[in-house]
């Protein structure tokens, strides 16, 4: 997944593990982890995204591994990242659905069929019936003219 700061993309992350507890299982250790000074400073801020949360609720707690932090402040792909072939058929399939360029499910399909294999061939046989090999080209084609005219790639 693509980490975001400010609408940019700034780094892509893995889930590294998921647990569940009550909100009063939590404790000083899980609020630092997650950024803040203690437990009763993760439990205003959380009660002020979910107001009416409870101590008997249950909560994600959800930690994330860093796999790339290449993406830089003004630029979302550098030119030495261009150089070293970030600019994948999969790398631009997965910035298009995390700026949710598609106009419809079936382009969302056909972008997540590209990020997962890589390529656009074939994509056609893998998806519905009437999708063309053109069809997949010009979602693609799009994906990449709209990454650009949102300023994420050059």
């Amino acid at each position: 997944m693509f980490i975001e700061s400010g609408g940019r993309v700034i780094g892509e992350a893995l889930i590294d593990s998921v647990r569940y507890s009550k909100l009063s299982e939590l404790n000083d250790k899980d609020a630092k982890t997650d950024g803040f000074s203690d437990i009763n400073e993760l439990i205003k801020e959380l009660s002020t995204i979910y107001p009416g949360i409870k101590r008997d609720d249950w909560v994600t707690i959800i930690k994330f591994k860093l796999i790339n932090k290449r993406y830089h402040d003004k630029k979302i792909l550098s030119e030495k990242d261009k150089l070293e072939g970030s600019l994948t058929a999969a790398n631009i399939a997965k910035l298009a659905l995390a700026y949710d360029v598609a106009d419809s499910a079936l382009e969302k399909r056909a972008l997540t069929a590209i990020a997962l294999k890589g390529s656009l061939e074939g994509i056609d046989k893998e998806l519905e019936e009437n999708v063309t090999s053109d069809f997949i080209k010009n979602v693609y084609s799009k994906a990449l003219k709209k990454l650009k005219e949102l300023g994420v790639l050059k």
